[in-house]
C-alpha cells in the first residue's frame, strides 16, 4: 500500500504498512527526512542475501541519498543491531559513495542534537547508542533543523522485557509523533519477500525486499508530507486490511476515490486547504468517484476495519476520508489517504 498523509489528530486512517518514508519541514531553511521500516532484516546478511542481488544494496544507497537531499552523506551509527552492522551494509553504503562511522563515546555520550548535526544523517535500530535521558528531544530538534534519520523496528530489544513488542512503540512513538508517524504495539508477523515497486526515490532500482516481522508502521498525519509503502503489491493480486478511525462518531461522512489517479501531494497535484490539510486526491480527474453521494451515507459509526482482496490485473485506486467538521476553517476533517496496487 502506498499513501501520503495529511489527516489531523481527529482523523487518521492506517494501514499494515511494512516501510515508512516522512519529509518533515522544519521552517523555511531546514528541511529534515525520516525513513521507517517496519524490521531490521532488510539490511542484515540474511537480508541481503534473500533479496535478488543488488536490491538490499541499491535501496541502502537509496536512503542514504534521500536522507541527503540527492547526495551521498556523511552518517553516524548509532547502533549494534545486526541490521545495521552487516559487512554487506557497510559495503553498499561506502561503495555509494556514502561515509559511514559507528558510535564510541569520543562521539558523544550523551548524544545531543548538536551532536548529531555533525551528520548529514543517523541510522538506528534497537536502543540508541549514545542515548542519554532527553534522547527523544535530540532526536526530534535534529531533525527540524535538517537532520535525517533510517530507523528500523521490529528489534524487540529496547529497555524492558526482551522482545517485547510493546516496549519498542513506547521507546520510538514520542521521537515519530511529532514528525505524524506511529509504531504498533504489537509485532505484525508480516516476513519474506516482497515487491517494491512504488514510485520514491528510495526504491530506485529496488525490486524485492526481505522483511522479517516487525511493528506496523502508519501515520498519525501530523505532517502533510508524509508517504508509507505497504504489503499490498504481492504476487497473486492484494490483500490486507484498511482500517478507518476516527473520535469524530455521529459526524456525516464521505469516501473519495479514484481509479485512475495516484495518491498526490503538494506541488504534484494536491491542494492546500486554508487550515492546512491537504486534498490527495486530484479532484479533477474524471474517474473521481464519492462514495456516499456528497455524505449521504450517513454518519461515521466508530472505527472498523475493512478487509480487502483482489486478484491479479484489478486495477489500482485511491482513496481519502473525509468528515464534515464545523470547527475547521474549511468544513471538513480528511484523513492520510491511501492507495492499493493489486
Amino acid at each position: 500500500m502506498i499513501a501520503s498523509t495529511s489527516a489531523t489528530a481527529k482523523t487518521s486512517f492506517s494501514a499494515r504498512i511494512l516501510l515508512f518514508c516522512a519529509m518533515a519541514a522544519a521552517g523555511t531553511t531546514a528541511q529534515g527526512r525520516i525513513v521507517v521500516n517496519h524490521d531490521e532484516w532488510t539490511l542484515s546478511t540474511t537480508g541481503f542475501a534473500n533479496a535478488p542481488a543488488g536490491s538490499a544494496a541499491t535501496f541502502a544507497q537509496n536512503v542514504g541519498s534521500w536522507l541527503n537531499g540527492g547526495s551521498p552523506g556523511n552518517f553516524l551509527v548509532c547502533s549494534n543491531n545486526f541490521g545495521l552492522t552487516s559487512p554487506q551494509f557497510i559495503s553498499a553504503m561506502t561503495s555509494g559513495g556514502h561515509m559511514l562511522t559507528f558510535w564510541t563515546p569520543a562521539v558523544g555520550s550523551p548524544m545531543t542534537a548538536a551532536g548529531f548535526a555533525a551528520f548529514d544523517g543517523v541510522f538506528l535500530a534497537g536502543p540508541v547508542l549514545g542515548a542519554g535521558a532527553n534522547i527523544a528531544a535530540e532526536l526530534i530538534a535534529y531533525v527540524q533543523g535538517g537532520g535525517g534519520v533510517y530507523v528500523a523496528m521490529g528489534t524487540g530489544l529496547l529497555p524492558g522485557f526482551s522482545g517485547s513488542s510493546a516496549n519498542e512503540a513506547n521507546y520510538w512513538n514520542p521521537i515519530l509523533s511529532p514528525f505524524g508517524l506511529a509504531i504498533s504495539a504489537t509485532f505484525n508477523g508480516l516476513g519474506g519477500m516482497y515487491p517494491c515497486a512504488f514510485p520514491h526515490p528510495i526504491f530506485a532500482g529496488v525490486s524485492v525486499l526481505d522483511f522479517n516481522n516487525g511493528n506496523t508502521v502508519s501515520a498519525l498525519g501530523a505532517s502533510p508530507n508524509v508517504t508509507t509503502f505497504g504489503n499490498a503489491a504481492q504476487p497473486g493480486g492484494a490483500s490486507g486490511t484498511i482500517e478507518f478511525a476516527s473520535n469524530m462518531v455521529d459526524t456525516p461522512w464521505d469516501l473519495c476515490r479514484t481509479f485512475s489517479s495516484p495518491v498526490v501531494g503538494l506541488g504534484a497535484g494536491g491542494i492546500l486547504l486554508g487550515d492546512g490539510q491537504i486534498v490527495n486526491l486530484s479532484i479533477f480527474t474524471p474517474g473521481l468517484f464519492i462514495s456516499f453521494n456528497g455524505f449521504q451515507g450517513g454518519v461515521f459509526p466508530g472505527p472498523f476495519s475493512f478487509p480487502y482482496a483482489f486478484p491479479p490485473g484489478s486495477g489500482a485506486f485511491s482513496g481519502q476520508m473525509v468528515l464534515l467538521d464545523s470547527s475547521t476553517s474549511s468544513g471538513v476533517r480528511l484523513s492520510a489517504p491511501f492507495r492499493i496496487e493489486p
